[in-house]
């Protein structure tokens, strides 16, 4: 999940490079059904490893507070990584299964009858919260809902790993944890910088895109 996320970022951030670019690959992407089978096989692994996480985690409030007691008392700053990646877990599920509900209902419409699903006017004007000719269903801007889905997710990715290097020791976890954190950083400055673009992008209708 966590290379899913960054090549997700990466493919996203492709739009720096130009609308263009940036449909190009959407294209690619689809004339190769790479994205219509790899949508839900990902869907499906974001499910399973949340119900995987769920099972591990407190279901109670009563459980909740004796956990943050016990990491209260050991002051251990390990375990509060793990009490965030749980909190951030929660979230996380909630603001993924909204951005799926969005982006996939829109997606498989626009792919049966065009062959190609995403259009980097699509992502601009849902950011922007504006409707250009030739679009439907985009609702409210989304561009604090992405801000906020940006830093949570980047913490919970990056100290994920951090946590499943610590735990099986395949390299120094404290080398480990500077790296993931300089990562982090660089993605979420990345991300902005994307989400920014997004927002200020010129929209076209998506009739003038030739594919």
């Amino acid at each position: 999940m966590a290379l899913f996320v960054w090549m997700h970022l990466l493919f996203v951030s492709s739009i720096l490079l130009g609308p263009q670019v940036f449909d190009a690959l959407s294209v690619f992407l689809d004339e190769y059904y790479l994205a219509p089978i790899g949508i839900p096989i990902t869907i499906l692994i974001f499910y399973v490893h949340a119900i995987c996480a769920a099972r591990k985690i407190p279901n109670k409030y009563s459980e909740f507070r004796i956990t943050l007691n016990h990491a209260k008392m050991l002051g251990h700053t390990d375990t509060w990584v793990w009490v965030f990646q749980v909190i951030t877990g929660i979230v996380l599920f909630a603001f993924v299964s909204v951005h799926l509900w969005v982006i996939v209902s829109d997606y498989f419409v626009r792919f049966f009858q065009t062959g190609v699903g995403f259009y980097s006017v699509i992502s601009a004007a849902r950011v922007q919260g504006a409707i250009v000719e030739g679009m439907k269903g985009i609702g409210p801007s989304f561009w604090w809902f992405y801000a906020i889905l940006i830093i949570i997710c980047e913490y919970h990715v990056g100290f994920g790993l951090y946590r499943q290097f610590a735990k099986w020791g395949w390299v120094n976890y404290h080398t480990a944890g500077y790296v993931l954190k300089a990562l982090s950083v660089i993605f979420v400055i990345l991300a902005f910088i994307t989400l920014g673009t997004l927002k200020t992008m010129a929209l076209i209708p998506t009739t003038t895109i030739i594919h």
